[in-house]
């Protein structure tokens, strides 16, 4: 997989067309000159952004895809290389084939391109382009003996919705949400001496849990002297 980023810019510059060089369209002409076009190394370049998914023609003219828009972006990039890499039906049957187990050696995979269709004079520099591709992509990122699919987060910073100052709807999500007003120290205290639900808790425990409880409001409420006291008393039950 080339860096083709720059020449992606150049050949779908706006209306740029691809035409016959007997009749080529005046954009086409320095695009191509960019990389010393003979009928060669634009073409080639042509060939395999459009084989990894960056670019589409239509009449002669050439369009930038999503995920080649994807693969000029920086914070992009890493994930529509990874994308890009199974959109060759070489690499993603050989993907499949061996999916989970080891590559064969270099004899082995031009071996099992030939099978897939390779030419036996092209399978060397098929190979070769396969092994490069996969190493820039990612999938030779725990060694070149086997292709393991990279992890891509599921959505970018820059995937992120917008709010209209450019900042994330996250962001403005925790900016608007209202703080949670913490409780005193003493009532956490009293809240983490609560046993876990459905255990056993006897009823002398409760009574000084409840105790605690009225002291701890006595410190920290008022309330008429009128109004009486409170008690927390246990009335045991006798026996029959």
């Amino acid at each position: 997989m080339p860096d083709v980023r720059p020449f992606l810019a150049a050949a779908t510059c706006p209306l740029a067309r691809r035409s016959s060089r007997s009749n080529p369209s005046p954009l086409s002409v320095p695009c191509a000159a960019n990389y010393g076009d003979s009928g060669g190394a634009f073409s080639l370049r042509l060939l395999t952004a459009k084989m990894f998914g960056f670019i589409s023609s239509e009449k002669g003219t050439l369009s930038l895809t999503p995920l080649g828009a994807r693969v000029c972006n920086p914070q992009q990039e890493k994930a529509a290389r990874v994308e890009s890499f199974l959109l060759v039906p070489l690499y993603k049957a050989i993907y499949d084939d061996y999916k989970g187990q080891m590559l064969p050696g270099n004899p082995g995979l031009e071996a099992a391109m030939e099978k897939l269709g390779v030419a036996p004079k092209q399978k060397d520099k098929a190979r070769q382009v396969f092994q490069r591709s996969a190493t820039q992509s990612g999938y030779f990122a725990y060694g070149t003996s086997r292709l393991v699919a990279p992890t891509m987060k599921a959505t970018t910073e820059e995937e992120k919705p917008k709010n209209a100052e450019g900042g994330s709807e996250d962001e403005d999500k925790k900016e608007n949400k209202p703080e949670k007003k913490k409780r005193h120290p003493f009532i956490e205290g009293l809240l983490d001496k609560l046993p876990e639900a459905e255990t056993e808790w006897t009823l002398e425990g409760r009574k000084k849990w409840l105790q605690t409880a009225s002291n701890i409001f006595d410190l920290m409420y008022t309330a008429p002297d009128s109004e009486g006291e409170l008690s927390v008393t246990l009335a045991k039950t006798s026996a029959k």
